[in-house]
């Protein structure tokens, strides 16, 4: 018997998309956390804000669907 796959929902795509998105914001207060160049700093700097509009972005989304 062929089991067909089934298509991902968007809801749990948001999921996963806030899942890495999460896994992204901790890796970028670590580079900040560690970082002592002056460009170290604000490329961390651009990561977290960069992040965190996603995550603000995705959590709207989500809040759409329910």
């Amino acid at each position: 018997m062929i089991r067909k796959h089934k298509k991902p929902s968007l809801r749990n795509t948001i999921l996963d998309e806030l899942s890495l998105t999460r896994l992204a914001l901790e890796c970028a207060y670590s580079k900040f956390d560690n970082a002592c160049d002056p460009d170290l700093i604000d490329s961390s700097i651009y990561e977290l804000n960069a992040a965190q509009k996603k995550y603000k972005y995705l959590l709207g989304e989500l809040k759409t669907l329910s």
